[in-house]
């Protein structure tokens, strides 16, 4: 099994067992936010790659490569930058007293 068929089946509690693909289930679903071309990070599922992450209710619905953007209501390009979905707050204060 795919990361990304992982994560569809762990995001989504509704059963799609009549679509053959993640890919269509995807575009059968629309989105509050959508987060683009972003470098995604989530070590509780070993993953670390570029993805796009969807949000619905203000939860996230789907982690994907390439999630249409027309499935959005709002779409933020977020290349260049780091998306922790899940993960708060993640910086540190160091202090070097040389």
């Amino acid at each position: 099994m795919h990361i990304e068929e992982r994560f569809i089946d762990r995001l989504f509690s509704e059963s799609f067992t009549d679509m053959t693909s993640h890919r269509e289930l995807m575009m059968a679903d629309t989105y509050d936010l959508l987060l683009k071309g972003g470098e995604v990070i989530d070590p509780s599922q070993n993953l670390h790659r570029y993805c796009d992450v969807a949000f619905r209710d203000g939860r996230v619905a789907a982690i994907a490569p390439d999630i249409a953007a027309a499935t959005a209501e709002e779409v933020i390009d977020v290349s260049g930058y780091l998306v922790t979905p899940g993960l708060m707050d993640i910086h540190g204060h160091f202090f070097y007293r040389g």
